[in-house]
């Protein structure tokens, strides 16, 4: 066979040459491909690890790290540079993944941590209210493109509907209507997450928390019903049987005492009938209690203060509704300094800035009601002052103009009222009720548009008095021109 084989090579040299080089050069071709292909394999598995690991860091950064310093008091600015950053490394992943549903998640909750820190109404923010509400809008965005994605996960379902209710109130602060749906898709979304596996008492007790919720905005935003009555009532009921089967669960407690605030708050605008002020009265001094229990517990809690200083402020609009004036102002004082004193420690939380400006307007009231128009006057221009250093976007929310017409509303009374006192320079009571006329002449202009967002606004109490008053101070410079 070696004779026959050396014969056949030397008739077939090129043939055979040829094929030894094509099969030298397949066996390379091999060997490369294998080289690559673990390469590629080697490549594609560090990918994945720091995928993974800056995916990890980011959700450390964003949930766990951000929890730690979140009740901290002026933390605002931090907390917003952790949450950004960690979002700025998950949307550079997302542009990696291939619809990775779960870093779709992460990405929703995120958008909704930055949008609280932005400008979360009646918590701490930093008053970028527009920034807040584009990044909410993301947040459902991703959350609603889940679909079925996590259904049955308890996490992703709550950072969901805390969400919702996020932007619900924010749309309701500027009197936008999509308040409606959103609370709506709250109520329902914490009605699934307290019936899910691993649902505790904190779940249980949002699905009524949520119920006052809406009830509260309805009332607020909609009018006075027997529906939004029946249903704060039910909250209230559901939560306090709540709180006797767990009785030391601080989350139950928060949200009774919260619900009682709502509740409150309903009973003291809807219909002015002793009976219903004695009751907010009595739902006031519930949440005060409750509140003030959770705060001596917990004393490095933020939120408390904060709770306990809005309801003090709430406390002492009902004193005066009752015409306990001394009371009433002693209290309103009191939320005051306690604000003042926040802002110092957290300048740049914007949620204090509003309580203070809602603090202003209650404190100018008091005094005007005390029949004390120095006072209401010395105090109406700090709160003038006091509007004039905030946030300029702050500024542009319905609920904010709301306290500030609350100043100048009783600024232009009580200048009104010094101007019908004997004695004054005809000059000076000129000067005095011009600008009152235009106080009020802006307060009803503003009544009047608040009308065209809530039914019967324009036919309250307070805007009557408005209406009332400036007729009287159009009357009163109309005779002191002709002196």
């Amino acid at each position: 066979w070696r004779y026959l084989a050396g014969r056949f090579a030397t008739r077939y040299k090129l043939p055979i040459a040829a094929a030894a080089a094509i099969l030298v050069t397949l066996a390379t071709g091999v060997v490369m491909v294998e080289q690559q292909r673990r390469m590629a394999v080697a490549e594609k598995a560090r990918a994945e690890k720091h995928f993974a690991s800056v995916r990890k860091l980011a959700n450390t950064f964003m949930f766990e790290v951000h929890e730690e310093i979140v009740g901290l008091a002026g933390s605002l600015k931090a907390r917003e540079m952790l949450i950004k950053t960690s979002l700025q490394y998950l949307d550079s992943l997302a542009n990696e993944g291939d619809n990775d549903l779960a870093l779709t998640a992460e990405l929703a909750a995120a958008y909704a941590k930055v949008g609280n820190i932005q400008g979360m109404a009646g918590g701490p923010n930093l008053g970028m209210l527009s920034d807040s509400l584009a990044n909410y809008e993301k947040g459902k965005a991703l959350f609603i493109a889940l679909g079925d994605y996590k259904s049955d996960d308890i996490g992703v379902q709550r950072e969901h509907m805390m969400l919702r209710y996020a932007l619900a109130r924010a749309y309701a602060q500027n009197g936008d209507a999509r308040w409606q749906e959103n609370i709506a898709a709250c109520v329902e979304l914490a009605a699934r997450v307290a019936s899910l596996k691993g649902a505790g008492p904190r779940d249980r007790s949002n699905a009524p928390g949520m119920l006052a919720e809406q009830a509260h905005l309805n009332v607020i935003l909609k009018g006075y019903s027997l529906e939004a009555e029946a249903q704060i009532d039910r909250a209230v009921s559901m939560l306090e049987v709540l709180l006797r089967e767990f009785p030391d669960e601080r989350e139950v407690q928060d949200k009774l005492a919260t619900t009682y605030d709502r509740a409150a708050t309903i009973f003291k605008d809807t219909r002015p009938m002793p009976k219903d002020l004695a009751r907010a009265l009595a739902l006031r001094r519930k949440a005060l209690a409750l509140f003030g229990t959770l705060a001596k517990q917990y004393p490095d809690e933020q939120r408390y203060p904060r709770v306990l200083t809005d309801n003090q402020v709430g406390l002492a609009e009902l004193l005066e509704r009752a015409g306990i004036y001394a009371e009433a102002d002693q209290a309103n004082l009191l939320a005051l300094k306690q604000l003042k004193g926040q802002a110092a420690i957290d300048p740049d939380n914007a949620g204090d800035l509003a309580s203070m400006l809602r603090a202003h307007g209650q404190a100018v009231r008091i005094a005007y009601r005390q029949g004390n128009q120095e006072q209401a006057i010395r105090r109406a221009r700090e709160g003038q002052a006091h509007f004039a250093a905030t946030p300029v976007q702050l500024k542009k929310l319905l609920a904010t103009r709301n306290d500030y017409s609350e100043v100048t509303t009783y600024l232009g009374l009580a200048l009104m009222a010094t101007a019908e006192q004997r004695g004054m320079a005809p000059d000076q009571q000129v000067t005095a009720l011009r600008e009152a006329c235009g106080l009020l002449a802006d307060s009803v202009a503003f009544v009047d548009e608040v009308a065209t967002i809530i039914p019967g606004a324009g036919e309250w109490d307070d805007a009557r008095e408005r209406k009332a008053g400036l007729a009287r101070c159009k009357a009163q410079m109309a005779m002191a021109g002709t002196r």
